[in-house]
């Protein structure tokens, strides 16, 4: 909190549940972003790191997530977004795809993603969507098993299609820093919206928002 405001950030609060205190401050656009301990899991204990004993699980689940590899944000403003990270947080660069920018967390292929020329105060700010991640990632299979329980295909592009349960993939091109020389259809990403029509993207754990057939290749 002392930090936030001596870089002249406000809004910051600090709220509890129950032992745990939790620390969120609004970012320029007006969304929450929550800042906790790297041992924090939403459990208990004064860093949410202390959590009752695993279950054991009923059946092999479809897919064996690994990672929220990134949350992609719908922004009004995205020079004030871009210089808010990079500011506060030291945020780098990771990738380009056009005019959105996958700003680096960590040493690893964790990020947030936002267009950096969006400028339109009309906009409503929130989550557009949070990616996932899963080993060995293949465009056919990860298809074929969501349809395999029960969503529907759709097409890409066309957003009248898009409804809770259905899933879709889309090849980013090079204009978008997709494909490469090494994949020349694009770098294929998987979306699907779960039964409230939140919209998740799949991807391989080695994923970083760049080329390559995985989209695995960043500078």
């Amino acid at each position: 909190m002392r930090m936030l405001a001596d870089l002249g950030i406000g809004g910051a609060q600090i709220t509890r549940r129950g032992d745990t205190p939790e620390l969120f401050v609004p970012d320029p656009n007006g969304i929450r972003i929550q800042l906790a301990h790297t041992a924090y899991g939403y459990g208990t204990g004064a860093k949410g790191d202390t959590f009752p004993p695993t279950p054991a699980a009923a059946a092999k689940p479809a897919f064996g997530l690994k990672s929220i590899n990134h949350v992609t944000l719908t922004i009004a403003n995205g020079a004030r977004e871009k210089e808010f990270y990079q500011t506060v947080f030291g945020l780098k660069v990771r990738a380009m795809q056009g005019d959105g920018v996958t700003l680096a967390i960590g040493e690893g292929t964790d990020g947030i993603v936002f267009n950096t020329a969006a400028n339109n105060p009309a906009t409503v700010s929130g989550i557009n969507h949070a990616c996932f991640t899963i080993e060995n990632f293949d465009t056919e299979k990860v298809m074929a098993t969501l349809i395999d329980n029960g969503l529907e295909p759709i097409e890409t592009g066309i957003p009248a299609l898009i409804k809770p349960l259905t899933c879709r993939v889309r090849w980013r091109q090079r204009a978008n820093n997709g494909g490469g020389p090494t994949s020349p259809l694009g770098s294929a990403e998987v979306y699907f919206t779960d039964p409230d029509n939140l919209r998740i993207q799949l991807q391989d754990v080695s994923y970083c928002g760049g080329s390559g057939r995985l989209g695995q290749i960043c500078p």
